[in-house]
């Protein structure tokens, strides 16, 4: 991981603001979030009382931890997704120089159909986070890195905006997703497929 700081180092100053947490660090823990599927609070908490967590980030028991908001303060503003994926693309070649995974591997294809339920009428809210919920599993499907972005992106949007009504909580939700609809990427059956995900959210979107 250390070629990480160097990535990076056009994002930090030496010479102004408070020392800034190791930036290989902080890329660990957004890997602990995308391997075991965790917000940035839950990820705190696990490292907290896993040691196997504090080994892998080089923490002894008695060792400080950052806020989960600068967390997302790294993820967003630090990194971004451009440099997301460049990180990802190295560890992943370099998974492939160590024999841990072949360069090209089998791609499966599996049946991502989903139903919004029909069991009640739903939300504008409800059916916005189903909407985008879909898109992002079908974008998993050619663009993983992109995919674990917008769910991080997703899990601490939903984690902020905890205790407020459903109308305040829209115009969030509703952002993320014209932002995942409009980052360009080309997903399953959206052409031909009148019942793919991305169209479902566009049309979720337009009828809002």
């Amino acid at each position: 991981f250390s070629f990480i700081r160097i990535l990076l180092s056009d994002r930090y100053s030496k010479h102004r603001g408070r020392p800034a947490e190791e930036p290989e660090f902080m890329f660990k823990i957004c890997l602990l979030e995308y391997l075991y599927n965790l917000s940035d609070v839950q990820v705190i908490e696990h490292i907290r009382v896993n040691l196997a967590y504090r080994w892998f980030l080089g923490l002894n028991i008695a060792d400080n931890l950052p806020d989960d908001t600068t967390i997302s303060y790294f993820r967003v503003n630090r990194v971004g997704l451009d440099k997301f994926q460049q990180i990802f693309q190295h560890i992943i070649n370099q998974c492939i120089e160590h024999g841990l995974i072949k360069a090209k591997p089998k791609r499966a294809i599996i049946d991502s159909t989903h139903i919004i339920a029909d069991v009640a009428i739903p939300t504008w809210l409800t059916l916005v986070r189903q909407a985008l919920k879909r898109v992002i599993d079908d974008l998993s499907l050619v663009n993983q890195v992109k995919a674990a972005y917008f769910q991080q992106r997703y899990e601490q949007l939903w984690e902020e905006l905890k205790g407020k009504t459903r109308d305040e909580k829209l115009p969030h939700i509703l952002k993320l997703a014209k932002e995942l609809v409009e980052s360009g990427e080309s997903l399953p059956s959206e052409d031909e497929n009148e019942s793919s995900a991305i169209l479902i959210l566009k049309k979720v979107i337009a009828d809002r």
